[in-house]
């Protein structure tokens, strides 16, 4: 099955290799799912409704509803 993502930019941004970030641990005590240095509402949460980040990472945990391009796309 093919996964493909709306955001772009470098997995970096998202993503941690061995729960480590500048020799420190990203999350003390518990796995980390997909390796994520944040839980979904710590990137996909805000206080508005646009896209963040520049790579069209879309707010969906807000008072707002989401806001998108006119074209539908999440970028």
């Amino acid at each position: 099955m093919a996964v493909r993502a709306a955001v772009q930019g470098p997995c970096a941004d998202c993503h941690t290799m061995h729960d480590s970030q500048d020799g420190a641990v990203v999350t003390p005590g518990a796995p980390v799912s997909h390796l994520l240095k944040k839980d979904c509402v710590g990137c996909h949460g805000g206080a508005g409704a646009a896209t963040i980040d520049g790579a069209g990472t879309p707010i969906v945990a807000s008072a707002a509803m989401p806001s998108y391009p006119p074209d539908g796309s999440a970028s």
